[in-house]
C-alpha cells in the first residue's frame, strides 16, 4: 500500500491512500487495528532560498490535544531521504506528516 501526503512549511498533512489509477482516498486505520510503516520516502517540492536544516516527522494523534512524535528526520539533505525500518513503526491511530516551519516550501512524502 502506498500513502502519500503533501505538507506546507508549519504544516501537517494527513496521508492519504494512493490508488492504482492514481487518485487518492482517505487513510483510516480501523479501531483495533494496527498499521506499520517499514518504508519512507520524502522529496522536498521546492526549497526555500537558502541552504538550512530540513525537519520533517511522522506523529500519531493520541486524542484531545495529544500526540506522539513517531520517527524524525532533521539534517541538510542533498537528495531525497530514503529510509526502510526493519521492525517498522506502529500506528494505531491517525497519523501526520509534519513539516517544521521554514525547512522547505513544501514536501512529499
Amino acid at each position: 500500500m502506498q500513502l502519500t501526503a503533501t505538507a506546507k512549511s508549519g504544516g501537517s498533512a494527513s496521508p492519504q491512500i494512493t490508488n492504482s489509477d492514481g487518485s487518492q482516498s482517505p487513510f483510516v486505520i480501523p479501531k483495533g487495528d494496527m498499521f506499520v510503516v517499514t518504508d519512507i520516502s520524502i522529496q522536498r517540492e521546492s526549497v526555500v532560498g537558502t541552504a538550512g536544516l530540513f525537519n520533517v516527522s511522522l506523529v500519531q494523534d493520541l486524542g484531545p490535544g495529544g500526540t506522539q512524535l513517531r520517527w524524525a528526520f532533521v539534517g541538510a539533505p542533498a537528495q531525497n531521504i530514503e529510509r526502510s525500518f526493519t521492525t517498522g513503526i506502529a500506528f494505531c491511530a491517525h497519523a501526520r506528516l509534519c513539516l517544521v516551519n521554514g525547512s522547505a516550501d513544501e514536501c512529499l512524502d
